[in-house]
């Protein structure tokens, strides 16, 4: 991560590419008020060191049908590091989970989930049930997204 302290301007350009993250250098440098080169030098610093670690899309689940979105909450069987790391496999290799947090209290695990149907999250259900490691599932279906972003929420001191 990165060994270097943040200063505005980098914050500023994280702030932009947080939203828009498909401009180029030059729309980039005139959003901030920054000379191309020096833009495109501090947006290569945030990418190599880590603080940008990726561009996505952002691609609309209406558009491709997806019209659940549910939260697993989840207990393994035990809480171990070993199961811990079998989930954290298993979460990973399963393309509906799209996020998945250990925690804190009665629950082990959350995941937000998303499928096409019922069906489809029925199956999912029945899938993880099926590992040996999970011990039991509780599922929360979503009635309204109300607000979601993948933003961090930037500061400027």
């Amino acid at each position: 991560m990165a060994k270097f302290k943040l200063d505005a301007i980098d914050m500023k350009i994280l702030d932009v590419l947080q939203k828009e993250g498909h401009l180029s250098n030059q729309e980039l440098a005139e959003r901030i008020h920054l000379s191309q080169s020096q833009c495109s030098r501090r947006r290569s610093r945030l990418e190599q060191t880590g603080v940008i670690k990726q561009y996505t899309a952002y691609v609309s689940s209406e558009v491709l049908k997806f019209e659940i979105i549910a939260f697993f909450y989840i207990n393994l069987v035990n809480q171990t590091p070993e199961n811990a790391n079998k989930f954290r496999e298993l979460a990973v290799s399963t393309p509906e989970i799209q996020g998945s947090y250990r925690l804190t209290g009665a629950t082990d695990i959350i995941c937000k989930v998303t499928t096409k149907n019922l069906e489809q999250l029925t199956q999912l259900n029945d899938d993880l049930l099926a590992n040996e490691i999970v011990g039991s599932i509780r599922i929360s279906i979503v009635l309204e997204n109300i607000k979601e972003t993948t933003a961090l929420p930037i500061y400027f001191d």
